[in-house]
């Protein structure tokens, strides 16, 4: 979007933390606002617990990598074959608010 683009953008955060301090941090995204991130955040991760959202993602993987069984292959052509698999499956993606708003080629609300 011409109105956010530029090069090399990066953000810089300083946290006053310990050593054997634990941080954690949520990342939201959103095409639409920053208040359909906070929405989107809210609706699809409303807890801290990053163990069970990592596991969720196992789970989903699996049940779809699942689908296909290539028994009998040798264990470096299963490796070739599913993470081709799992590359297929990440595109085209849906990239919309939980609201369902996003915003078009066209620049426009949707």
């Amino acid at each position: 979007f011409p109105d956010i683009a530029g090069e090399k953008i990066r953000m810089y955060f300083d946290f006053d933390t310990k050593t054997s301090k634990e941080l954690q941090v949520k990342f939201a995204l959103s095409p639409v606002s920053t208040r359909g991130a906070v929405e989107n955040l809210k609706a699809e991760i409303p807890h801290w617990n990053f163990g069970s959202v990592k596991a969720e993602a196992r789970k989903q993987w699996n049940k779809e990598l699942n689908k296909i069984d290539i028994e009998p292959a040798p264990r470096d052509e299963k490796i070739n074959f599913y993470t081709a698999m799992y590359h297929s499956f990440l595109g085209p993606t849906e990239y919309m608010d939980v609201d369902g708003k996003y915003r078009g080629l066209d620049q426009n609300l949707h």
